[in-house]
């Protein structure tokens, strides 16, 4: 038998025999397997196989965990013969739980001699934990018997047949007869056969002997080499003058390697790249090595004491150093040496701050002389403390003001004309602006002795009726010049004008004029909703202002909307129907 996953669809009708067990505290029980010979698309509503043949019992089977069973058991050949498309699990009550069929592909054959074992693990996750089991039938033990003898037969008839025998049930010897064929086939095959894996350096296979001519010529990489053809190779694989036996470790002449050995002299040098030296002397390979002789000298030059030849281990030293003094050089000697003292100058030791130079007496006795002169100004029996020494290089308070650029205190701050305050340097003096005068349309920009007023750009009587101009100040005249020029208020200069010929709804029309308009509509509003009223100063947001016409619990009725519309401003009306509409203009 062959491992199948098949997809078993569960039936509504099993599901709910599951369910009415579980809810009793019992499994169901699945006692019959039965197949058929009909395919097509399972569905949930299916209560039998379309076109069943055969219904057995489970010979065995039992839980194999919490949410699966085993089901095993045997069709025997006594019926027709059919692929078997189809395939149920039969509840004790006979209610089909699970159900399997494929419209193409049949789960196999059954007929004539030929009987059919299954052996299924039937899992599931849409019922409860251990909700279903498995009963087998009262003569099991007798189909399980059924079951191996035909599985036996089964294994029997195939080895014969194999072994080109025809099956004959009652003929005991068939089944020897047959595996001795099989035996002789399979090892006439073999001995015929060349087909084996060659050798490998990971795997054992077979291998062809190289010739001595192969293994001289040391280029073949899948052939096998024995002693004698080894032997006779090595003396081409080494230099030309000279070869060496694995046998004896002795040198021979690789014209003749039975001729004895080889002097010495006739060896080659083993080079630098091999660990030799290159060389057949002493200071040939010292040469190539780039060793020095024990000859060599290591001298001591000015100012050191020691050296000599490699002979033996050398010291080098420094030579005694020489006396240091103010007038000593940069200088070495034979066996010592001397340097150079930067000594401070007069002026750098009398003003003490050159923290790298060294002082001689003399310098300390100037640097002492400078200091006393100042300790008798500090102390005021002669000269004046400079400033340069933190004193004012003067001897009166007006004449050390001027040394350190100081301001008396009797200099005096004035307030100039629209300030208030000031006074001399004696304390601290504060300087404020004076109280602003009052500003009117004839104020010029000036400024008095405490106080100041500014010039008010007036708007001309073009500028104020144009109402352009957004910097300029306007007067009461002005104001009126402009509204004159307007034609007054809303109102004034306009009159009323029917325009409900030219104004439709959801329409969007505008003011062109820089006075305001009114505009007076009566409406109805529609089925939907209320007849709105909107006003825009862009054309884009819109604000509803009142409603023409209303709706009240989807009764339209009629009403009417008064709106004064700004200058340059859009204004429509939205919905329902319209019985008037009238707007002021100028005349």
């Amino acid at each position: 038998m062959t491992d199948v996953t098949l997809n078993i669809k569960l039936t509504d009708a099993g599901m709910a025999a599951v369910a009415a067990a579980h809810g009793q505290g019992l499994q169901a029980k699945i006692t019959h397997v039965a197949i058929g010979d009909q395919g097509y698309e399972p569905s949930a509503d299916a209560v039998s196989l379309r076109g069943e043949k055969a219904r057995v019992a489970l010979t065995a089977g039992g839980p194999l965990g919490l949410n699966q069973v085993l089901l095993q058991g045997v069709v025997p050949a006594e019926g027709p013969d059919f692929f078997i498309r189809e395939m149920g699990y039969f509840l004790e009550d006979g209610t089909l739980l699970g159900l399997w069929s494929d419209p193409e592909i049949p789960l196999g054959w059954i007929g004539g001699a030929t009987p059919w074992f299954f052996k299924f693990s039937f899992a599931w996750t849409a019922l409860p934990d251990s909700s279903i089991t498995v009963v087998i039938a009262d003569d099991a033990g007798q189909g399980g018997m059924a079951l191996d003898l035909a599985q036996l037969e089964g294994k029997v008839r195939h080895t014969v047949e194999t072994g080109g025998l025809e099956w004959a049930n009652a003929d005991p010897t068939q089944l020897t007869a047959a595996v001795a064929r099989l035996l002789a086939a399979g090892i006439e095959e073999h001995e015929g056969s060349r087909n084996h894996p060659g050798a490998t350096t990971s795997a054992k296979g077979m291998v062809a002997l190289a010739s001595s001519a192969e293994a001289q010529a040391g280029s073949n990489t899948t052939k096998a080499v024995t002693p004698a053809a080894l032997k006779a190779a090595v003396p081409s694989h080494l230099p030309e003058h000279l070869a060496q036996t694995a046998l004896d470790g002795r040198y021979r002449n690789a014209d003749n390697l039975n001729a004895g050995t080889v002097p010495v002299d006739r060896l080659p040098t083993l080079p630098l790249a091999k660990g030799g030296t290159g060389a057949t002397t002493a200071a040939g390979a010292r040469n190539n090595l780039g060793a020095a002789g024990a000859a060599t000298m290591i001298s001591a030059g000015n100012g050191l004491t020691g050296g000599g030849d490699l002979s033996a281990n050398r010291s080098i030293a420094l030579g005694t150093p020489g006396t240091l003094t103010a007038t000593t050089t940069n200088a070495a000697t034979a066996e010592s040496h001397t340097h150079n003292i930067d000594i401070a100058t007069q002026a750098e030791a009398e003003a003490g701050t050159n923290t790298t130079k060294l002082m001689t007496p003399q310098r300390v006795a100037q640097a002492i002389s400078a200091l006393v002169g100042l300790i008798n100004i500090v102390n005021g029996t002669s000269g004046t403390l400079t400033v340069a020494r933190g004193g004012t290089g003067a001897t009166s308070a007006a004449a050390a003001l001027s040394n350190l650029g100081g301001t008396p205190a009797g200099r005096t701050i004035t307030a100039g004309n629209g300030l208030v305050g000031g006074g001399d340097l004696s304390a601290n003096r504060t300087l404020a602006l004076g109280t602003p005068g009052t500003l009117t349309a004839t104020t010029t920009n000036a400024a008095t002795a405490e106080s100041h007023t500014h010039n008010i750009d007036i708007a001309t009587q073009a500028e104020a009726q144009a109402g352009t101009n957004s910097a300029k100040l306007m007067t009461p005249q002005r104001v009126a010049q402009a509204i004159a020029a307007l034609g007054g208020g809303l109102g004034q200069g306009q009159t009323w004008q029917d325009v409900s010929a030219q104004r439709q709804i959801n329409t969007t029309y505008q003011n062109p004029t820089n006075r305001s308009m009114q505009v007076a509509v009566m409406g109805r509003g529609s089925s939907t909703g209320a007849q709105a009223f909107k006003v825009s100063p862009d054309n884009s947001v819109w604000t509803t202002v009142g409603n023409a016409g209303g709706n009240n619990i989807g009764n339209s009725y009629n009403g009417n909307v008064n709106v004064i519309i700004p200058p340059r401003h859009y204004y429509r009306v939205e919905g329902g129907g319209i019985f008037y509409w009238a707007e002021t203009i100028n005349v």
